[in-house]
């Protein structure tokens, strides 16, 4: 009896392994590395993970929550927040913070005290990913760890509206945020969204179910990486105007560069190459980059750093 159970085993788990698909382009253009070489990191800040950057503020935080806030590379704040901050930016005198438990803080720099907290639920699962909090005039927009957008009033020191966004039970945290205006987009792995005049009470929302990887918005059109290897364009008003799909592959990055050129970077070392109105103009093949071993990202709008190598786009 055992043997025929082993034999049953066997077969079912390389059928499983027989059915794994990968992304295999028929043509592609090779591109070999450049010289790449990670920023030196501040020997005194080793334990400590950057959070969020602009041109004139860096902060960091360690895994018990003491943050580091430094402007123009001067340290201006050395606090202790009790838990990990997951998100951070900051406007004038106010930081705006979410840590690891999905609580919201809104910190008074020049007291150094508290304006506002909030205790939310704690996420079951979460899909690593660098959503900030958004300034908009007087409110701030958080998205929680639990798939919600908090707007919160800090110059009055209340909650104006919770909105959800993500409808699963597990993985469910908000993985897309921006806002021009009075408009929002946002998304989770499962839902996008479309907010206008979000500061308002009767404020208006679309919305499409969608499985999601990346999302791409200048405002005008919307771009979809879905898990199932489509790019979808979007208007403003959700209405879809075009799609594509590379057959079983599986995106790692995605930036749209200057001249409207939608990059997409694939699991097995591929760079995809679409024009605005996702037609496929090249695909790239990243010589010995191998299978994603590290983070995958596009230091600048034609420049792809992946497994610790540089690679040009053309």
């Amino acid at each position: 009896m055992k043997k025929y159970i082993f034999i049953l085993l066997a077969i079912f788990f390389t059928a499983c392994s027989a059915s794994k698909q990968y992304y295999k382009p028929e043509d592609f253009i090779k591109l070999n590395s450049s010289s790449y070489k990670k920023e030196k990191e501040d020997k005194s800040l080793k334990n400590y993970k950057l959070v969020n950057q602009s041109d004139d503020y860096k902060i960091y935080c360690d895994i018990k929550g003491n943050l580091k806030l430094f402007k123009n590379n001067e340290e201006i704040l050395d606090y202790d927040f009790n838990s990990l901050i997951v998100s951070a930016s900051l406007k004038d005198n106010i930081l705006a913070l979410l840590s690891a438990n999905n609580d919201i803080y809104v910190f008074d720099l020049d007291n150094e005290e508290f304006i506002y907290t909030q205790s939310n639920a704690l996420a079951t699962g979460v899909i690593k990913n660098n959503v900030q909090p958004i300034f908009m005039n007087n409110i701030i927009i958080f998205a929680t760890l639990d798939g919600k957008l908090a707007l919160i009033d800090y110059e009055n020191k209340q909650n104006l509206k919770n909105i959800s966004v993500g409808n699963l039970d597990f993985f469910n945290n908000i993985i897309y945020l921006d806002a021009k205006d009075d408009e929002v987009i946002a998304a989770s792995s499962s839902k996008l969204l479309v907010l206008s005049q979000i500061a308002s009470a009767k404020y208006n929302i679309k919305e499409k179910l969608l499985s999601i990887k990346y999302v791409l918005s200048d405002f005008n059109n919307i771009f979809v990486a879905t898990s199932d290897g489509s790019i979808i364009k979007y208007d403003m008003s959700l209405q879809q105007i075009s799609t594509a799909k590379e057959k079983y592959a599986n995106y790692v990055a995605f930036i749209q560069n200057e001249n409207k050129y939608l990059y997409l970077a694939e699991y097995l070392g591929y760079v995809i190459k679409y024009d605005e109105n996702l037609e496929k103009i090249k695909v790239f093949k990243l010589n010995n980059a191998g299978k994603v071993k590290s983070q995958v990202f596009f230091d600048s709008k034609d420049s792809i750093i992946f497994n610790l190598k540089r690679y040009i786009l053309k």
